[in-house]
């Protein structure tokens, strides 16, 4: 891990004290600073987000339009393609749809799934065994799991996006984020990686930055109807 604890708690203890209620959604790759010249010295959360970017870390939010008639099963998956062939789709964590949790009378109740954060950590490449790694927190943490993907060192670069918003329905894959190695090009002379694609992937899959990354994963999930715990 190329980031020491010490510093990633000063950078959130920061970004949070700035406001409790301010989203950190943005694409990792672009920053505007909308700052005034007058209170450019000031502190603000662009700078913050920065320093996350910067270290690798990211932070995306969802919420999540789960039906809440009953208990459903919420897989989430990682699907491995190489250019448009899928190697491998695996079920990394299985989470009931409704959990156990406090009202605000502090009396225990069932509650239903509403929300989605992932923090993830980019791997810093000097080392070949380090990986992406990526923590799943539901309904504001009271369900979290940590999981890491293990990309191909030989690209050398990978890349994150979010996926485009797409409409939910029971038993569909929905994409929640992209990792790819993009492709190879010739750059006066030099090969290097590039990835062009829409600001946020389409979750349809149809952009030809699909037919030309040479690897990639799709982080996702989908609410099957099967009760997670098998209540008659």
């Amino acid at each position: 891990m190329k980031t020491t604890v010490t510093l990633f708690t000063l950078i959130i203890f920061l970004f949070i004290s700035q406001s409790l209620t301010a989203q950190n959604e943005y694409l990792d790759y672009q920053l505007r600073d909308t700052v005034s010249d007058e209170n450019y010295t000031i502190f603000n959360m662009n700078d913050f987000r920065d320093a996350l970017v910067q270290l690798g870390i990211n932070v995306y939010k969802w919420n999540l339009p789960i039906p809440k008639d009953k208990d459903y099963k919420l897989n989430f998956y990682i699907q491995e393609y190489e250019k448009r062939k899928l190697v491998k789709d695996t079920v990394i964590e299985s989470f009931s749809t409704k959990i156990w949790g406090f009202n605000g009378d502090h009396r225990a109740e069932y509650q239903y799934i509403r929300n989605l954060r992932i923090i993830s950590e980019m791997p810093d490449w000097t080392d070949e065994t380090d990986k992406f790694r990526f923590k799943i927190a539901l309904n504001s943490g009271k369900r979290e799991v940590s999981k890491s993907i293990f990309p191909r060192h030989e690209y050398g670069l990978y890349y994150l996006r979010k996926f485009e918003e797409t409409e939910f329905e029971i038993g569909k894959n929905i994409p929640l984020l992209l990792f790819t190695a993009g492709w190879e090009t010739n750059v006066q002379g030099d090969k290097v990686r590039r990835f062009c694609a829409p600001n946020f992937a389409p979750a349809d899959l149809q952009d030809d930055s699909f037919d030309n990354s040479d690897h990639y994963f799709i982080i996702g999930y989908r609410v099957v109807d099967e009760e997670f715990y098998g209540r008659d």
